[in-house]
């Protein structure tokens, strides 16, 4: 019984992959090493455009910052959550050339004062 309800509920394409198994269990199992696979692919696939994100020189570095944001909540719920000096270096590598002078004066002085600015606190200044 078991079984049929599951195989109702799953595209047949995947159900094709997983119809020898013999025990609900088994079933239970695949399924969740397929969906696992998944996740882990489209993990590895956002953290990529994360990396690859560049503010444009014209664009809205507001908007520029809220996508960053958005990635980043998405790979905290999906259990990847980067760390925060992998954010910071994304934050910095994504900013257009124009903002060069004033990132450089703003860790110099991070570097002066002896504090470390978390991401968050980057993308406020």
């Amino acid at each position: 019984m078991v079984k049929q309800l599951i195989a109702s509920t799953i595209p047949d394409s995947l159900f094709m992959k997983i119809r020898a198994k013999g025990t609900a269990r088994e079933i239970w199992d695949a399924l969740a090493g397929e969906f696992e696979r998944r996740s882990r692919m489209v993990s590895l696939d956002l953290r990529r455009r994360l990396q690859e994100q560049r503010c444009g020189d014209k664009a809205d570095v507001r908007t520029h910052f809220a996508k960053l944001r958005t990635m980043y909540e998405d790979l905290a719920a999906m259990g990847h959550t980067p760390e925060d000096d992998d954010f910071y270096a994304i934050i910095l590598g994504s900013m257009p050339s124009s903002y060069e002078a004033y990132i450089s004066s703003l860790t110099a002085t991070s570097t002066v004062t002896g504090t470390v600015l978390a991401p968050e606190q980057l993308m406020n200044a």
